[in-house]
């Protein structure tokens, strides 16, 4: 177990540390406080466009978080460092669930700082709190959980450009799920709906409309994402586990 957390202290703490990570976290408030401009091109909709500019932004800096593993686990691998790590009292799975819970922590900080960001930044536009839209950004880092995991089983097979390629590819099409969920040979649960965790509609503002998103299902959403992480993390340690790593 404290070898499994040194793995994952050693994955956020090399990561947090970056300064470019919080002048890009500042960078993405700033262009989500900007869509407050919009207001007379957007017909006063700016709110709807605010919200919308936010999730995408969390989504797209959880992915490219997610999307460092495609090259740390792939460069380490090259030049030998797994090898080095095994041969001390680590195992094959410590080493890929360490990586894993790494990578989520550091999903989970930076996308927590860009929803109070953009919290912050709608309470100051509008003199209200979002709780709609703060409830689909949870639901955005939740689905960090299945994304994770589908990263890190390329990264343990593939070349840095190809996991990265992989991933992206598959982030892609499991938002489309809806498009092949009428074939159940081919959809049965295996492939991941990330549209669980797309509530973007029912987040955003829209005059004389009240919609509200249920805690129970950010719950079932997000015990859904852990569970599925999990199958794949086992798949990725079965494979793992029978790699020659020189």
């Amino acid at each position: 177990m404290t070898e499994l957390l040194a793995i994952a202290e050693s994955v956020w703490r090399r990561i947090l540390k970056m300064k470019v990570l919080y002048f890009l976290v500042a960078c993405a408030i700033i262009e989500i406080s900007i869509s407050y401009s919009y207001r007379y091109l957007m017909a006063n909709q700016h709110q709807m466009l605010m919200v919308d500019v936010s999730l995408l932004i969390n989504m797209i800096a959880g992915v490219l978080c997610v999307l460092s593993l495609s090259f740390d686990i792939p460069k380490e691998l090259k030049e030998g460092t797994v090898s080095t790590l095994l041969s001390k009292p680590l195992g094959r799975t410590q080493y890929i669930i360490g990586k894993y819970l790494g990578i989520m922590i550091v999903c989970v900080v930076v996308m927590s700082l860009i929803t109070i960001g953009f919290g912050i930044v709608h309470y100051i536009a509008f003199d209200s709190f979002p709780l709609n839209a703060i409830k689909a950004h949870i639901l955005t880092i939740l689905s960090m959980f299945p994304i994770a995991a589908i990263g890190l089983l390329f990264a343990t097979f593939l070349t840095e450009t190809v996991a990265a390629l992989l991933t992206t590819a598959a982030i892609f099409f499991f938002h489309s799920t809806h498009i092949i969920g009428k074939i159940p040979v081919i959809y049965a649960g295996i492939i991941p709906d990330l549209n669980l965790f797309n509530l973007r509609a029912e987040a955003t503002f829209r005059p004389g409309i009240s919609v509200s998103i249920d805690w129970s299902y950010l719950m079932m959403a997000g015990l859904w994402g852990l569970f599925y992480s999990i199958s794949i993390i086992c798949i990725t340690g079965l494979i793992f586990n029978r790699k020659d790593i020189k």
